[in-house]
């Protein structure tokens, strides 16, 4: 399901329980993803994956290692290219999500997505827990 489509041409989906922002053109990431995580300028999506199997349950990977899981997550459910997107993995719902543009420099809201003056607008993605604890997962520069 479509959430959002920036000025850019970049959009913001929800499905297979995550929230994949796809880029239409080159943009400066810094990511803390196990899958190209850290800054670069070559990704084509991020994406935020709520991997809670459920109250009390154990969280269980598809593969060995966290980046291996986060790779198989991105190309087998998300049909994204493992080697052009970084993303995370949460127990927070996306069903918490909120889409909120601001004016100001300082959060004025909760909500997945928060958008800045065209200054130097980074994007904060959050997603929140029920009882707002509050996860700060990705981060772009537009």
């Amino acid at each position: 399901m479509k959430l959002y489509e920036f000025p850019s041409g970049d959009t913001v989906h929800k499905y297979k329980k995550s929230i994949v922002i796809s880029f239409k053109g080159k943009r400066n990431v810094l990511s803390t993803g196990p899958n190209n995580g850290g800054f670069t300028t070559d990704l084509a999506a991020v994406f935020n994956n709520d991997a809670n199997p459920g109250d009390g349950m154990e969280v269980k990977l598809r593969a060995d290692t966290y980046r291996e899981h986060m790779d198989i997550l991105a190309k087998e459910d998300l049909g994204l290219d493992p080697s052009s997107c970084s993303g995370l993995m949460t127990v927070a719902s996306m069903d918490n999500s909120a889409i909120s543009t601001l004016f100001s420099l300082e959060p004025q809201t909760i909500g997945t997505i928060w958008e800045f003056p065209p200054v130097s607008k980074p994007l904060f993605i959050n997603t929140f827990r029920k009882r707002s604890d509050i996860c700060v997962n990705l981060i772009r520069k537009l």
